[in-house]
Order: structure tokens, then C-alpha cells, then sequence
């Protein structure tokens, strides 16, 4: 599922479980609500798919339900930081 640089390897396997709002899936498989993770764990998972955006504008892979999901994602975990106040 990931890269040796920490990103996922991409076209893999579909990502619609965590389109399910307030909710990320860890590495290991855990479903996680997205409320009760720690700031620290909501920063690393936006800079995870941060890099994963790089990863594929660097490839010239500009897949759209990858870069939708990303953005999602993103701005979701964004919106928690700001109901915790900690951005």
C-alpha cells in the first residue's frame, strides 16, 4: 500500500472508505473519527497527502480521483484543526 518514501503507491486500490466523512484510515487498517485524533496526528496526515500531491505533479500523474480525495482530505482535517484551534 505505501512507497518506500512514505506515500501511498498510487492505483493500488480504490480509496472510497475514507471519502466517508470524519473518519481516516490508518496504515494498518484502523478507522479512525477524525475528532479524536491528536493535532500532531491530523498535521502528519495533511503532510502525508501533501507529498502524495507532489508525487504525482512530479510524475506528471495528475489523476483527478486522487488529487479530489487529497484535497478532501486535506480540508477536512483543516477544518478540525480550526474547530481545535490549533491553526
Amino acid at each position: 500500500m505505501f512507497d518506500t518514501d512514505g506515500t501511498w503507491n498510487l492505483g493500488m486500490e480504490p480509496l472510497e472508505l475514507d471519502y466517508d466523512r470524519k473518519y481516516w484510515t490508518t496504515r494498518d487498517g484502523k478507522r479512525l473519527k477524525i475528532e479524536e485524533m491528536e493535532s500532531s496526528h491530523i498535521r502528519n496526515c495533511i503532510n502525508l497527502l501533501k507529498r502524495n500531491i507532489t508525487k504525482l505533479n512530479e510524475n506528471d500523474l495528475e489523476d483527478e480521483y486522487y488529487i479530489n480525495y487529497f484535497e478532501f482530505k486535506i480540508n477536512e482535517f483543516e477544518k478540525e484543526l480550526k474547530k481545535k484551534r490549533c491553526i
